[in-house]
C-alpha cells in the first residue's frame, strides 16, 4: 500500500521532471513543438499538453477544491496551451497543487477503494447527474480508438474500473 510519504515524494519527483522537461525544451521553435511527429497526440507540444489535461482531470477528481476541472474532451486536450511558454507556467501551477495536495494527505485518506467508470466506454454516469466534462462522441479513426482503450486502462471496454488505493 502506498502511504503519504510515497505520494509526496512522487509529487515532488513530478515536478522536478517537468521543469528539466521544460529547461530541455526552452529555444526549441514552436513550429518543431507543433509539428506532427507521428506521436501518439501527434506533436510534441500536444502530447505535453494532454499530459497536462490528464493531470488536471485526476486532480480534480481526487481534489475537487484545488484543482479545477480542464475544459475539453481528450480529443481537444492536444490543444490546451498554445505555446510552450504558457505551458511551462500551467504545468509549474498544476505540480505545484500536486505538491500542495500531497503534502495535505493522511494514511487514512489512502485507505478503501475508489470507483472510476469510464464515460468513454459507456460507464455509469457520475454520482448526483453531473455531466461529465470530458465524455467525446466516438471516433472511428483506428488512431483514436487506440487512444480511447489505452484511456480506460486493463479490462475490457466498458468494464468498471476499480482503482484501489493499494494501487493495484
Amino acid at each position: 500500500m502506498i502511504d503519504p510519504g510515497y505520494a509526496r515524494t512522487m509529487a515532488r519527483y513530478n515536478a522536478w521532471q517537468n521543469a528539466q522537461l521544460s529547461e530541455a525544451l526552452d529555444g526549441v521553435s514552436l513550429e518543431v513543438l507543433r509539428a506532427d511527429h507521428a506521436a501518439f497526440f501527434g506533436s510534441i507540444l500536444g502530447t505535453l499538453n494532454h499530459l497536462l489535461w490528464a493531470d488536471r482531470v485526476w486532480m480534480h477528481r481526487l481534489a475537487p477544491d484545488l484543482v479545477s476541472a480542464p475544459d475539453g474532451s481528450i480529443a481537444q486536450s492536444v490543444d490546451l496551451c498554445p505555446t510552450v511558454g504558457v505551458w511551462t507556467a500551467e504545468r509549474f501551477a498544476t505540480d505545484g497543487r500536486i505538491r500542495h495536495w500531497a503534502e495535505a494527505l493522511h494514511a487514512l485518506d489512502l485507505t478503501g477503494e475508489m470507483t472510476i467508470a469510464s464515460r468513454l466506454a459507456g460507464g455509469d454516469a457520475p454520482a448526483r447527474g453531473v455531466r461529465d466534462p470530458y465524455v467525446q462522441p466516438p471516433d472511428p479513426s483506428p488512431r483514436a480508438g487506440a487512444r480511447d482503450d489505452d484511456a480506460l486502462g486493463p479490462g475490457s471496454p466498458g468494464q468498471r474500473s476499480v482503482c484501489h488505493a493499494q494501487g493495484e
